[in-house]
């Protein structure tokens, strides 16, 4: 199992509750990083998550979510307003203790 379904089955899970908090994770796909172009989009949609995620033009939704690699998680909070920005690099211990005050 490829390293990003890895994170993304993490993060997913607590979608749900994050979700219950007026808050949303996005994941942008930046195509051209799959082997084949579309496979992203391919997975997400067969893919059991109810995650909110958007393919990329290029990078343009990456540059404009100042994304700090692949993956980069962003939280969005209830005004629609990025309210944290996780690179790639951000233990995922690290990310949920960051949620964890809005998740029930």
């Amino acid at each position: 199992m490829p390293d990003s379904q890895i994170d993304l089955d993490k993060k997913a899970k607590i979608q749900q509750s994050l979700e219950e908090a007026g808050l949303h994770l996005l994941f942008i796909n930046v195509e051209g990083r799959e082997r084949n172009r579309g496979d992203g989009k391919q997975f997400m949609d067969n893919a059991p998550y109810t995650v909110l995620y958007v393919i990329d033009d290029g990078m343009t939704t990456y540059e404009a979510y100042r994304a700090i690699g692949v993956p980069t998680t962003v939280l969005i909070n209830e005004r629609g307003e990025v309210s944290e920005r996780f690179g790639d690099k951000t233990p995922f211990t690290e990310i949920v203790q960051h949620l964890t005050p809005w998740i029930r």
